[in-house]
């Protein structure tokens, strides 16, 4: 079996938008719960926790859940994790892992889960609980291939490390395609848009579900809001920054807007709905890779990229694709 390459998973998690790292944490770890399907499996684990078997069966159901929904169930993921942490012990004073073989893989799986669940509750830190789990789900496979639960070689278990996407690390990028790609949003939700072929795209199309800097959604249940006297729909959440913006679609004009989170104010960043998209796509294209040193270097691609896809943003109102480049050249979206 060959070494952990930390140097390989780094970048590879690197070329990733977040939420596919979180997405591939998820996949690791559910292949590692079906351990939890062994005979017996809730016997080690009846004094103090009880009910193991189901307990990681709810977590790699809600990390599943978390890799699919169009918003994290953040209460969710916090009551699984206070259960979880039930059998591991509480952050800084975890328990020992057995020392028995076979509860001591139990243990690690509940613990593997706890990693892949941190990667959706703190989006700011994905890529790292992301290497964390990759990282244990190698060990995970090690000892499991070097013990094989105690069956002897000649009847080994069908828990062959590669049916557990484990070794292989070409994995990620597999798993980072089955990540969602699109969010389309509900006939209903985007009725108040009034240019018919906007609105049709985002039901139809629909926007880019991850990427750096835009998370579709459709919080705004009860219709637009009035912004600086513009009806503007909530089509994503987001942004440079502290990412706690509103990125909206003029229901009258078709401009996307982005609001922010702090200041409320609205400036203009795409003409379209479908080349917002494009820029989304272009500005994690752009950043994947870079260096804090090829900050300047990327910012003046990234807006080449943006006057090429919307010339509208130049004319009108480039404040806001300035003030990201300007992110850029600082290092603050630079990825090694």
């Amino acid at each position: 079996m060959a070494m952990f390459d930390d140097d390989r998973v780094t970048a590879l998690l690197s070329a990733l938008s977040p939420h596919q790292c979180a997405a591939v944490a998820t996949q690791a770890a559910r292949r590692v719960a079906v351990v939890a399907d062994l005979p017996g499996a809730d016997a080690y684990f009846d004094d103090y926790a009880p009910g193991y078997a189901l307990l990681v069966s709810d977590a790699s159901a809600l990390l599943a859940d978390c890799a699919t929904a169009a918003a994290i169930d953040s209460a969710g993921v916090a009551v699984m994790r206070e259960r979880l942490e039930a059998l591991l012990g509480p952050e800084g004073e975890e328990e020992e892992e057995p020392g028995e073989i076979v509860p001591g893989l139990l243990f690690t799986a509940a613990s593997i889960l706890n990693l892949a669940l941190r990667s959706w509750a703190e989006p700011d830190r994905r890529r790292h609980w992301a290497f964390a789990t990759l990282s244990e789900c190698y060990a995970f496979a090690y000892q499991l291939d070097h013990t094989r639960l105690g069956v002897p070689e000649a009847d080994p278990l069908d828990l062959d490390i590669n049916t557990l996407i484990l070794a292989e690390l070409r994995t990620i990028a597999a798993a980072a395609e089955a990540a969602p790609r699109r969010h389309v949003y509900a006939n209903g939700y985007v009725a108040p848009v009034r240019v018919m072929m906007y609105r049709d795209a985002l039901a139809t199309k629909g926007m880019p579900a991850h990427t750096l800097l835009f998370d579709g959604a459709e919080p705004d249940q009860d219709g637009p809001r009035i912004v600086d006297g513009h009806r503007l729909l909530t089509i994503g959440t987001g942004g440079p920054r502290d990412r706690t913006g509103r990125f909206c679609i003029d229901c009258d004009s078709g401009w996307v807007y982005f609001v922010d989170g702090i200041t409320s104010a609205a400036l203009r960043v795409s003409g379209m709905p479908s080349a917002f998209a494009d820029l989304l796509e272009a500005f994690d294209r752009v950043v994947a890779g870079s260096t804090v040193d090829a900050g300047p270097a990327a910012a003046e691609r990234l807006m080449a990229s943006v006057n090429r896809i919307d010339p509208t943003v130049e004319r009108i109102d480039p404040a806001f694709w300035a003030g990201v480049a300007a992110a850029v050249v600082s290092g603050a979206y630079a990825q090694s």
